[in-house]
């Protein structure tokens, strides 16, 4: 199972455990889906996901913040200046006529 070993050839627990995690989500989904599985509630479900993008981002290692710290960098940027106009304390439509 090739997937399961990290680009040097070596056997990656990051992948094996993601692997499980994966399969028992999708077990668990299935299980929920039936008339008369079981109701498995909400934060459960985001409890899971969360574990399975901590296991992807350990599976990929160092190699993500390369390719992903600048797009993080850019939506932390916007979420910030998105909050400085619901709060109104950005200058950008500022009447600079009436304002002194």
């Amino acid at each position: 199972m090739s997937f399961l070993t990290d680009e040097r050839g070596n056997r990656s627990t990051a992948r094996l455990l993601c692997a499980l995690e994966l399969v028992y989500v999708w077990v668990l989904g299935w299980r929920d889906s039936l008339a008369g599985g079981i109701d498995v509630p909400g934060p459960v479900w985001a409890l899971h996901g969360s574990l399975v993008v901590a296991l992807i981002t350990w599976a990929a290692g160092p190699r993500i913040a390369q390719h992903l710290g600048g797009q993080v960098a850019g939506v932390a940027q916007g979420v910030a200046q998105a909050a400085k106009r619901l709060m109104g304390t950005d200058d950008r439509y500022k009447d600079s006529e009436r304002d002194p």
